[in-house]
């Protein structure tokens, strides 16, 4: 578990990830609040203390007490027993399953990235392909251009390039999206209008 040894060896901080990313682990705010109460109070000992946490997060010990137990049957927080050398039962705490969840969150950013990516070389592909001929650098610039001011739309540029085929340009596909735009926004303002206007009529 990566994230678990960058933690505890290299003093990794988690805490900002989990407060951007609580919402998208199934937290709320407070369980988000708690967990993090718990991951700094793992960085001295995972000995379970339920007055250590309540007074961190200035909650009642019946909230926080309610909060651990949600924590804990989703996963993020487990607790089990502990005898230690003096033969002392202590109540531990692990934050194995938190980490585990940090890993997936993200993984499956660096999959949609990956995704992005894809998309974004199938297009130049495709274009290429079509023209018979390797992008040049000007024409990839304004292409790099597009795609990140069009985020949503590389489904739609992958369309325009099937459509037309070995007359497609970086300049045509860029006035397509834009009078595409003049379609779906109807508050589009005049001079706008009229520029795209003459862009459509400039593809014809």
């Amino acid at each position: 578990m990566i994230i678990k040894k960058l933690f505890y060896n290299y003093n990794f901080n988690i805490d900002s990830l989990l407060m951007d990313k609580h919402k998208e682990m199934n937290l709320s705010t407070n369980e988000a609040i708690i967990l993090l109460s718990l991951v700094s109070l793992s960085r001295k000992n995972n000995i379970f203390s339920l007055s250590s946490v309540v007074k961190k997060v200035d909650k009642s010990e019946k909230s926080v007490s309610k909060y651990i137990n949600s924590l804990i049957n989703k996963g993020f927080v487990s607790t089990y027993l502990e005898k230690n050398k003096k033969n002392k039962t202590n109540e531990i705490f692990s934050l194995d399953g938190t980490f585990d969840k940090i890993e997936k969150i993200l993984s499956k950013n660096k999959d949609n990235i990956d995704k992005k990516i894809d998309k974004k070389r199938n297009i130049v592909l495709k274009i290429e392909e079509n023209i018979k001929r390797m992008l040049r650098p000007n024409e990839l610039e304004e292409l790099r251009m597009i795609l990140g001011s069009e985020k949503e739309n590389h489904d739609l540029i992958l369309e325009i390039i099937d459509e037309h085929k070995e007359k497609i340009s970086i300049r045509k596909i860029h006035k397509l999206l834009l009078l595409r735009k003049r379609i779906t926004n109807p508050s589009i303002n005049e001079e706008d209008e009229k520029a795209i206007d003459e862009l459509y009529r400039a593809i014809k």
